[in-house]
């Protein structure tokens, strides 16, 4: 294997779960959340239950992180009650919920897993680190309320907001920062989603629509690529109401290069209702053209729509051709013809939300599993950790980019060391950034408690004459611990915290 080869399998591997054992295989699931206050894994081939987490009340927005055993929910904060929402980490292994911020009804995460952004209304940008579960300061300017999507290679959010009036807001991670707005013509609904390295801005209204490209060295949008959304229908009136209903896209779904657009239904405003409804379905785009390749399954009503990882399939939530004959399915979808390769009728309280999510065996819930409220960790609270810097490491002649992220980085600069995860009692791999030639010396100690100390691995692989190596540190112990680098004269140290092999909240 070529050395770049080797760098760029080892950074996609670091956004992959860690196996906890090697038999212990990850596996996509379905993440099914209703008002029922249950969250379903499914299986997506079958579309079957493999198992229910009870979380005692109404589950609103649900998402998975990186490490395939950890779930974000939305439920009512107590002891606010039926109130929506606050947003909680939940750990799979043991089952413990723990807050992470309130109010707020959802949130987008980092590629990497490591922060949550969410807004508790239009007080700017809310950034919750998900390794110590510490809120930090909010980000954005106060008054806006916001679309967010981060994008593929970390360093950049994009915000669409309407207020005080249409633009698409570019946020830098580097400094937590508003680098641009760029206006947007008024009198059009807006939504987005980002695909690869492009984020595509969509503005519609009546049966029209504009799609424009855009990257974050983006100063303003040029002309865009008109689409025609004419099966939609206009605007309508719902029976008894003054108030003329606009039909509402929901975020576009990125899948196998495409455009995946759908209006939502079985919300408070349902244009099925209206004198003449609209059809339902997907509409398929291509982005490069703006041309509407197809119009899928317009006979389902779907309340959300994702993707497979390789666009080769969807899954929806279906909620029947009109709300006098109120049902619920769950669908998988072939996106190139429409054809329904399967479906299965959901019963008991309303599905909310659906995801995807890439989640170990060992902590997949089979049958009944009831979830429980705790508090953050004592060894996670006390920890004075050392903030990490949001860079990307000097290039390496003989390597693919490391890429941006979040590093600990020695005073000149000559040592890098990424943030990442860690779990006591196994081998935790990470890639290091050092002078060339010169190897490292690494050592550690727990500093809340008596612990053995770090131990390291020989050199997993490293390239004579490269700037980088790949090591395994063990820590025997969770805790708050003190990590330290050396390459000849230059010093690197940071404090972090390492979870429990098991964790125990």
């Amino acid at each position: 294997m070529t050395l770049r080869a080797f760098v760029w399998l080892f950074l996609l591997a670091s956004l992959l779960p860690t196996r906890a054992s090697a038999s212990d295989q990850a596996r996509w699931v379905l993440l099914l959340a209703g008002r029922s206050g249950v969250i379903e894994t499914v299986d997506p081939a079958t579309l079957e239950t493999i198992g229910t987490i009870h979380t005692g009340s109404m589950n609103g927005w649900v998402a998975s992180l990186p490490d395939g055993r950890t779930l974000l929910v939305a439920l009512p904060k107590p002891p606010e009650s039926q109130t929506c929402c606050a947003i909680y980490m939940l750990d799979l292994e043991s089952g413990r919920m723990v807050p992470l911020i309130f109010p707020a009804l959802h949130g987008v995460l980092s590629m990497n897993g490591h922060q949550l952004y969410a807004q508790r209304g239009n007080v700017g940008i809310d950034i919750v680190d998900l390794l110590t579960l510490q809120r930090g300061r909010a980000m954005g300017p106060l008054g806006k309320t916001y679309l967010l999507q981060p994008s593929s290679y970390r360093r950049w959010l994009f915000g669409v907001t309407y207020t005080p009036s249409s633009s698409l807001d570019m946020f830098d991670l580097k400094t937590n920062t508003l680098a641009r707005s760029i206006s947007i013509p008024g009198g059009q609904s807006l939504t987005g989603v980002w695909s690869g390295e492009k984020y595509y801005l969509l503005g519609y209204g009546k049966g029209k629509g504009t799609l424009w490209s855009v990257t974050p060295e983006t100063q303003k949008l040029a002309d865009g690529k008109a689409i025609d959304l004419h099966e939609l229908g206009g605007d309508c009136r719902l029976p008894g109401s003054k108030v003329t209903e606009p039909f509402m896209l929901q975020p576009p779904v990125a899948a196998g290069g495409r455009l995946v657009v759908y209006e939502g239904f079985g919300g408070k405003f349902d244009r099925r209702e209206c004198a003449s409804p609209p059809s339902g379905g997907v509409y398929v785009i291509d982005p490069a053209s703006g041309a509407v390749v197809a119009h899928l399954a317009p006979s389902l009503y779907f309340t959300r729509v994702v993707a497979s990882r390789d666009g080769a399939e969807l899954f929806g939530l279906e909620v029947g051709p009109t709300l006098a004959k109120y049902s619920e399915r769950l669908i998988r979808l072939d996106p190139d013809t429409g054809k329904i390769l399967a479906s299965r009728e959901l019963n008991g309280g309303m599905a909310v939300h659906l995801s995807l999510a890439l989640l170990f065996d060992s902590v997949i819930p089979h049958g009944e599993v009831q979830a429980a409220l705790s508090s953050t960790p004592s060894w996670m609270a006390a920890c004075p950790v050392t903030k990490p810097l949001l860079d990307e490491p000097p290039s390496d002649p003989k390597a693919s980019p490391f890429g941006f992220g979040e590093w600990y980085i020695s005073e000149n600069r000559a040592i890098w060391f990424p943030r990442q995860g860690w779990r006591a009692g196994t081998d935790n791999k990470v890639i290091l950034i050092r002078p060339a030639g010169v190897r490292l010396a690494i050592s550690g100690r727990r500093l809340d408690g008596s612990a053995p100390p770090l131990k390291l691995s020989d050199s997993v692989s490293d390239y004579p004459g490269s700037t980088f190596e790949v090591i395994a540190l063990t820590f025997p112990v969770e805790g708050c611990w003190e990590v330290t680098a050396k390459a000849g004269g230059d010093v690197l140290r940071f404090v972090t915290t390492v979870a429990p092999a098991k964790k125990p909240w």
